[in-house]
C-alpha cells in the first residue's frame, strides 16, 4: 500500500465520547472500537486492505451509559447459548423489511443456534453498565443474508441482589472482566468495590444458573480513579484486581491490590508517598499478565504484582517528557508488542517502554483532549505503522499512522463551531460570535395585572371582544370590562352567565354568545335580540364563525354532526348537516371548506356542494388528537392534545410540518394578524415564513389567551390575570466588535461589558453603545485564559485574570492576576497583584470571599489570599484531582469542580478555610465546559450537548452526586449564564439560566413541576427553534375536561366530581 492510496470515509459525529472498548467483535482478524456517546453505542473498524474507517453500526439503549469492557467470547460461550432464553432475530434478519418480519413471526431460534448459523467465531463480548442499574453482556450478530450486524444481549444481571446501604444505582461507575475466570468487578464513586463471580466462565449465560456470588471488598475511604484486572487469559487458579485512587484522610495516592483465590480474597496496599504527584492514567499491560502501568504527572510507573504485596517503593520509573497531563492510553492488545501509546490533553503523542528511562516524544498532534483507540497495523511504503483513532471533543478526530517515531495524521471528521462563549449583563444575554456580540432580550410590557391569586382556577374558555372579557368556567360565565385602566364587572350585561360560554364573537353590529342549549344574538344598535335553540335532545358542542353562517358541531346521543346556522337566526330552523364518522374534537372554515378534528386524530375536510371533498389529513400519529384549528396565512395549524403543533398547506391539504411545543393540548389563538398558541402554561408565537413554521416562547405563565385592544393580548393563568403589549417576542440586538477579529472571553460588571481576544494586547472594555475602550495590556508572552468580577460588599471591583504562558508556539505555564478597576478613568490599575508562575494554565477562577479565591490550574484546585501589605498574593491550601479541571463555580463553603474526563465533583471548605474536602461527585463521564449554581443545585453543560443538573445530599452516606435531570440539546453546549431578572414570567423574580449552544442556539431553563430546557432564540442564519423537554419532579395530576364532550351522561355529576377531587 502507498501513501497515495490513503483514503477516509467522513464520520461526522458532534457528541462527546463518554467511553469505549477496544476489541474484536465481528472478526478475529481486525479490531473494532465500540464508541458510547451517552446512551448509543457506535461500532468502528477499519475497511479490510486499505485504511478507510467505517462506521459500521450506531445501536441506542435509551439510558445513560456510563461504562464498557470488552473480553473474549470461547467456543464453550457459544456452545451454552443453546441454554439461553429464546430471542426473536427479526429485528437483525430483517432490519426495517416489515413485511419479510410479519411473515417470519413464528420463526425464532436460540442466541446460540443464531450464533452458529452467522459466518463467523471467536469474537468478543461487550460488558456495559447503564445508569439504569444493570450490567449487559452483549455480543454482536452478524445476519448472513442481510448482513447487518447488532449487538444482541445474552444476558442481563442486577448489580445490587442484597440491597445493601449503597443503592445498585451508585454502582457500575467502573467496570472491569476477567477474560479467563470471568470475574466482573464493579465500583462506585467511592467505598464500594463489589466482584461477581461464578463457579465456572460460563455460568452467567446459562438459563437457570444461580445468581453471582457478592463479593464486598473493603479499601476504606478510597475514592476510586482506575479498575482493572491484570488479565491472564485462561482459567487461572488466582485472579488479581487493581484499583487506583485517592485516600481523602491521609491525602496520598493509593494502589489496591485484591488477589482472590478459591480459599478466598486478600487485599495489598501500596501508598505512594506523599508527595507523589496525581496519577492522570493506570492500565493493564497486554504483555506483562503479571503487571500494570501507573502514569503520574511527570513519570510513569512499572508496578508489578510483587511490588504490591511486598510493599515495595522502589518502582521502576521513566520520565515523562511532555506537555500537560496525560488524558488517554493506548495498549497494543496483541500480547506481544512491549509498548503503549499515550496522548496528553495538549497533543503530545508519547511512547512508552518499560525498558527506557525516558518517554519518547513522538509528535505534537492538533487533538485535544482526545482518546486513543487501537485499529490494526499494516505496512506503508514498506514500513510498519500503528492505526491508530484519536477521538477529540474539541477538534477534529484524527487517524494516526505511527511508525518510525513519525505520526502521519488523516483527519476523520470536525466539530469546531463558531460561538465561543456567553454571560448575563443587566437582565439579557450577550453572546461572543466571531467579531460581534449578540444582546437577546426577551420581554413582555404589562399593561394591567389583576392582584387576585385563585378567581381563574377551573377557566374553560376565555374571550375577548372590544374592552370586554369573557371568562367561560364550567358551569358560569363573567363578564369583565376595561375601566379606566383596571378590569372590573360589567354591569348590566345582555348575556347569560348561569351557563358555560362556548363562542363568543361579533358579525356585523350582533355579538353572539354560543352556548350549549341556545346561540343568542345582541344587536349593537338596538335592543333587539335573538335565539336559536337546537331539538330536543340535541346539544351544541363547539362553534365558530364562518362565511355563511356559525358553523356548529352538535350532539345527539351516540350521533355527531356538523351544521351551518344562518347568521339571522332563524326560529325553528333545522340543522339536519352533515353526520361524523368519529366523536369531533374542534372545528373552523378555510374558504369554502369546514374543517373538522376528530378523536381518531385526523382532521376531516368537509366541502358544501355537490365536489368530493378531499382526503381526510392523517396527523401521524394515533396521539394527537386535535384540539384546536386556525388557518392562518396559506397554511392549516393543528394544535393537538400530546403538545405537536401540526402545519398543513391549506391548498393540497399535505401535512407539511411537525413543531414539538410542550407536552400539554395546544390551544391556537389569532390576535392582531398573528398567530399565538398555548401549551403547557407558555404563550408562544407561530411563525411562518418560507414555507417552515417555528414557535417562539413569548411568556410563561399563560393558561388562555385572546387578542384584546390596541394591539395588545389578554393572558390568564390560574392565579392571575395580564394584559399585555408584545413587540416581535425576543428582540436580537447585534453589536460589531471593532479591531477585534475574534472575541473569546465576555465579562459584565454594573453597566460596563468587557471583551477580550485570547491573544496579548487585545484586552478592551465597553459600555453597550460602541464606545470602546483599552483596559490595560498583558505581557507579550501571556494569553488570557479566564476573567472574573471579584465583587464584594463594602470593597471596590476587581478583576481576576487567568493566563497562559506561550513560548514557540508551547505553553510552557500560566499565572494568575487580580486588577483593581478604576471606574472613574474606565480602567485598570498598572500594578496588579501577580502570582508566581506555575507549570500549567489557569483555566477557570471564583471568587470566595473578601480576601480568598480560587483558581483552577491543571488538574489542582488551589485556594489563594490577598495580602494588602505587600501586594501579593499567599497560597492557603490546595487540592488535585485526577483529570484537568476546566471551570469552577461557587456558592458559599461549596465549590463545584468541573473538569475534562470526571464530570463535576463537589468541594466544601472547612470552618478554618484553609482545608478542601471532596463531599461528592458525578459518576458519569463528561468534559464538561462550565458550572453555575442555580436554586440550589449544580448545572453544568458538557460538548456532547447536554445540560444537566446535580443535586448533594448532605445527609447521604454516598459521596454521589445525584442527578435531577439531564437533557441533551443536539448541539454543543459552549457556556452557561444565570441572567439576573426583577420579576420574571413566572412572576415570583428567580434568575433564569440560559444555555448557549456552539451553533448559536439559545435555550432557557425553565423551573416548573416539570421544567423544560427551550430554545428561545437562534442567532443564526437558520433562526430555528426547538423545545426539548427535562423531566424534573413527579407530574402532578390532571385530568383533561375535553374528555367530558364524549361523555353521554350528566356532565353536572362528572363538574363536581372533578371539584372534589381539586379539593
Amino acid at each position: 500500500m502507498t501513501a497515495d492510496s490513503v483514503l477516509v470515509r467522513q464520520v461526522r459525529s458532534s457528541d462527546h465520547v463518554t467511553s469505549f472498548a477496544v476489541g474484536q467483535f465481528l472478526a478475529q482478524d481486525r479490531y473494532d472500537v465500540a464508541v458510547v456517546k451517552y446512551d448509543t453505542v457506535e461500532l468502528y473498524a477499519l475497511e479490510p486492505d486499505t485504511l478507510r474507517l467505517q462506521h459500521l453500526a450506531r445501536q441506542c439503549f435509551f439510558a445513560p451509559i456510563v461504562r464498557v469492557h470488552a473480553f473474549p467470547l470461547r467456543d464453550q460461550d457459544v456452545s451454552v447459548f443453546d441454554d439461553v432464553d429464546d430471542f426473536d432475530v427479526d429485528d437483525v434478519a430483517h432490519g426495517d423489511d416489515v413485511g419479510k418480519a410479519d411473515a417470519d413471526r413464528d420463526d425464532k431460534e436460540s442466541v446460540g443456534a443464531y450464533l452458529k448459523r452467522c459466518a463467523w467465531r471467536g469474537t468478543d463480548f461487550l460488558a456495559m453498565t447503564s445508569e439504569n442499574g444493570f450490567l449487559d453482556l452483549l455480543a454482536m450478530v452478524q445476519d448472513p443474508v442481510s448482513g447487518k450486524v447488532k449487538f444482541v444481549p445474552v444476558k442481563t444481571v442486577m448489580l445490587s441482589t442484597k440491597h445493601t446501604a449503597f443503592d445498585h444505582l451508585d454502582l457500575g461507575s467502573h467496570l472491569s472482566v476477567h477474560a479467563g475466570t470471568r470475574d466482573i468487578a464493579i465500583a462506585a464513586f467511592q467505598d464500594t468495590l463489589r466482584i461477581l463471580s461464578v463457579p465456572s466462565p460460563s455460568s452467567y449465560l446459562v438459563r437457570g444458573a444461580a445468581d453471582p456470588v457478592e463479593h464486598d471488598v473493603d479499601l476504606g475511604a478510597l475514592v476510586i480513579w482506575h479498575l482493572f484486572h491484570l488479565q491472564s487469559y485462561t482459567f487461572a487458579p488466582k485472579n488479581h484486581l487493581v484499583a487506583v485512587g485517592y485516600r481523602d484522610v491521609t491525602k496520598q495516592a493509593v494502589a489496591a491490590l485484591v488477589e482472590r483465590t478459591d480459599q478466598g480474597m486478600t487485599t495489598y496496599v501500596l501508598p505512594f508517598d506523599a508527595g507523589t504527584p496525581t496519577v492522570t492514567a493506570a492500565f493493564p499491560l497486554p504483555f506483562r499478565h503479571d503487571a500494570c502501568c501507573i502514569v503520574t504527572e511527570n513519570e510513569v510507573l512499572l508496578v508489578s504484582v510483587s511490588d504490591m504485596t511486598n510493599g515495595n517503593v522502589n518502582l521502576a520509573r521513566s520520565r515523562l517528557n511532555a506537555t500537560g497531563l496525560v488524558c488517554s492510553a493506548c495498549p497494543i492488545p496483541d500480547r506481544i508488542t512491549p509498548y503503549v501509546y499515550l496522548l496528553t490533553d495538549h497533543g503530545d503523542l508519547i511512547q512508552w517502554r518499560p525498558d527506557q528511562p525516558e518517554c519518547h516524544r513522538v509528535q505534537r498532534l492538533n487533538a485535544h483532549d482526545a482518546q486513543l483507540a487501537y485499529l490494526g497495523r499494516d505496512v506503508l511504503e514498506g514500513i510498519q505503522v500503528d492505526i491508530l483513532l484519536a477521538m477529540s471533543p474539541v477538534s477534529d478526530w484524527q487517524m494516526l499512522l505511527v511508525g518510525d517515531s513519525v505520526a502521519h495524521t488523516i483527519p476523520v471528521s470536525t466539530t469546531i463551531s463558531p460561538v465561543s462563549h456567553a454571560i448575563a449583563h443587566q437582565s439579557q444575554l450577550l453572546v461572543a460570535s466571531g467579531d460581534s456580540l449578540t444582546q437577546v432580550i426577551s420581554e413582555m410590557d404589562f399593561i394591567v395585572e389583576s392582584e387576585s391569586a385563585s378567581d381563574f382556577e377551573g377557566l374553560d374558555h376565555l374571550f375577548a371582544l372590544d374592552d370586554l372579557v369573557v371568562l367561560a368556567y364550567s358551569t358560569e360565565t363573567v363578564v369583565l370590562q376595561l375601566q379606566d385602566g383596571e378590569l372590573r364587572a360589567a354591569t348590566d350585561a345582555p348575556w347569560r352567565l348561569d351557563a358555560t360560554t362556548l363562542a363568543f364573537f361579533t358579525h356585523g353590529s350582533v355579538t353572539y354568545q354560543v352556548l350549549a342549549d341556545e346561540i343568542r344574538g345582541q344587536s349593537g344598535t338596538s335592543l333587539e335580540q335573538r335565539a336559536w335553540r337546537p331539538d330536543e335532545g340535541v346539544t351544541i358542542a363547539k362553534a365558530t364563525p364562518g362565511a355563511a353562517g356559525i358553523v356548529v358541531l352538535l350532539h345527539a346521543g351516540a350521533e355527531q354532526r356538523v351544521a351551518v346556522i344562518g347568521f339571522g337566526l332563524p326560529t325553528g330552523a333545522e340543522a339536519t348537516g352533515v353526520p361524523l364518522t368519529a366523536p369531533p374534537t374542534c372545528v373552523t372554515e378555510c374558504g369554502d371548506m369546514i374543517l373538522v378534528g376528530t378523536y381518531d386524530a385526523q382532521l376531516v375536510v368537509i366541502t358544501g356542494n355537490d365536489v368530493p371533498p378531499p382526503l381526510p389529513i392523517a396527523l401521524g400519529d394515533a396521539a394527537r388528537i386535535p384540539n384546536s384549528l386556525l388557518v392562518h396565512l396559506d397554511r392549516i395549524l393543528i394544535g393537538c392534545r400530546d403538545g405537536t403543533l401540526v402545519v398543513a398547506d391549506a391548498a393540497s391539504y399535505v401535512v407539511v410540518a411537525h413543531v414539538a411545543v410542550g407536552v400539554g393540548p395546544v390551544t391556537l389563538v389569532a390576535a392582531h394578524g398573528r398567530a399565538w398558541c398555548v401549551s403547557d402554561g407558555r404563550l408562544f408565537e407561530v411563525v411562518v415564513r418560507g414555507g417552515r413554521a417555528r414557535a417562539v416562547r413569548v411568556h410563561v405563565g399563560a393558561a388562555h389567551v385572546a387578542p384584546f385592544v390596541d394591539g395588545a393580548l389578554i393572558v390568564v393563568a390560574p392565579d392571575r390575570l395580564v394584559v399585555g403589549r408584545v413587540g416581535d417576542g425576543v428582540v436580537v440586538r447585534k453589536h460589531t466588535v471593532r479591531n477585534m477579529p475574534s472575541v473569546t472571553r465576555l465579562l459584565s460588571m454594573d453597566d460596563l461589558v468587557l471583551a477580550c481576544h485570547a491573544k496579548p494586547r487585545k484586552s478592551l472594555i465597553q459600555v453597550l453603545d460602541d464606545a470602546w475602550y483599552p483596559v490595560s495590556d498583558l505581557l507579550l508572552d501571556q494569553y488570557v485564559m479566564c476573567w472574573q468580577v471579584w465583587s464584594m460588599p463594602s470593597q471596590s471591583g476587581k478583576i481576576l485574570v487567568g493566563t497562559a504562558t506561550v513560548q514557540n508556539q508551547r505553553v510552557t505555564g500560566g499565572q494568575f492576576l487580580v486588577y483593581q478597576l478604576q471606574r472613574n478613568s474606565l480602567a485598570l490599575d498598572p500594578k496588579p497583584y501577580r502570582s508566581h508562575q506555575f507549570q500549567f494554565p489557569v483555566r477557570a477562577l471564583v471568587p470566595l470571599s473578601k480576601m480568598r479565591f480560587a483558581a483552577a490550574v491543571g488538574n489542582t484546585l488551589m485556594v489563594h489570599a490577598l495580602d494588602t501589605v505587600s501586594k501579593s498574593i499567599v497560597a492557603v491550601s490546595d487540592f488535585a484531582v485526577r483529570t484537568t479541571i476546566t471551570c469552577l463555580a461557587a456558592n458559599g463553603a461549596w465549590i463545584a469542580v468541573g473538569t475534562i474526563r470526571d464530570s463535576v465533583m463537589l468541594l466544601r471548605v472547612d470552618a478554618s478555610g484553609r482545608n478542601l474536602e471532596l463531599v461528592g461527585a458525578d459518576r458519569l463521564a463528561r468534559h464538561v465546559l462550565d458550572v453555575v449554581w442555580w436554586q440550589g443545585m449544580i448545572v453544568g453543560c458538557d460538548r456532547q450537548g447536554s445540560v444537566f443538573g446535580l443535586e448533594h445530599d448532605p445527609h447521604s452516606e454516598i459521596h454521589t452526586l445525584k442527578t435531577l435531570f439531564d437533557v441533551r440539546l443536539g448541539h454543543q453546549v459552549v457556556s452557561l449564564a444565570v441572567v439576573p431578572t426583577t420579576t420574571n414570567d413566572d412572576g415570583d423574580g428567580r434568575d433564569r439560566v440560559c444555555a448557549v449552544t456552539a451553533t448559536g442556539a439559545m435555550y432557557e431553563l425553565v423551573l416548573t413541576s416539570e421544567p423544560a430546557l427551550v430554545e428561545v432564540q437562534d442567532t443564526m442564519a437558520t433562526r430555528s427553534y426547538m423545545r426539548v423537554r427535562c423531566p424534573f419532579q413527579p407530574r402532578a395530576n390532571t385530568l383533561d375536561l375535553a374528555l367530558l364532550d364524549q361523555y353521554e351522561g350528566d356532565r353536572g355529576e362528572v363538574l363536581e366530581a372533578l371539584d372534589r377531587w381539586r379539593v
